[in-house]
């Protein structure tokens, strides 16, 4: 096995923890806040701290532990209808040119939050919750999750295969990424076998 490879697995098997910690952060962010509503409504005793909680931990986690991710099977949300009339190259030059603004701009969101969670941590800041809690992590997580989109996306950027769902544009032909004309109807067909032969 190879240097890059190692590295590619260990990558895989980072970004698949943290997927199963969003997981984590979901299911505790629906348990707390469905306790806290019961016992708000029907004890009239809520929670303490229970949203700063969902803001400072549980949504960072959610959002940040999965992103790179999601990033690298194509399921960000993307508006390209207008993208898909042009030509294959064109789409490739627009992605590319998306992912080096992208690139830089959570090359600053890391930069900023790891000096942040730096800070926070010297300082021994507590977050304002009533629960009272170290607020380092919380800036850590986002800086954690900015790192590791970066690496995804230097990736897209050198080997120029932006993902797109499923597959690399860069490795589908051009009538594959512009839909082509309906093709005229011929006599022939198909069997099972997936062998073609023609109707007498």
């Amino acid at each position: 096995m190879s240097f890059s490879t190692a590295i590619g697995r260990a990558y895989r098997g980072i970004e698949t923890i943290g997927l199963w910690l969003a997981h984590g952060a979901l299911l505790a962010m629906m348990a707390t806040t469905a306790a806290d509503a019961l016992l708000r409504y029907l004890f009239n005793s809520p929670l303490n701290g229970v949203q700063e909680l969902a803001d400072e931990f549980f949504m960072p986690a959610l959002v940040f532990f999965m992103i790179s991710n999601i990033y690298s099977t194509g399921g960000h949300i993307r508006i390209t209808g207008v993208l898909d009339l042009f030509p294959a190259a064109v789409q490739r030059a627009v992605l590319f040119v998306c992912d080096l603004a992208a690139l830089a701009m959570f090359g600053i969101i890391t930069y900023g939050l790891t000096d942040r969670t730096i800070e926070a941590y010297v300082s021994r800041e507590y977050s304002s919750s009533p629960l009272d809690y170290l607020i380092a992590p919380s800036y850590g997580i986002v800086a954690f999750g900015s790192a590791m989109m970066c690496l995804r996306i230097l990736q897209a950027v050198v080997t120029a295969r932006h993902p797109m769902g499923g597959h690399h544009l860069a490795e589908l032909p051009p009538e594959e990424i512009v839909p082509p004309a309906p093709a005229a109807a011929t006599n022939e067909t198909t069997n099972n076998d997936g062998v073609a032969w023609k109707r007498s």
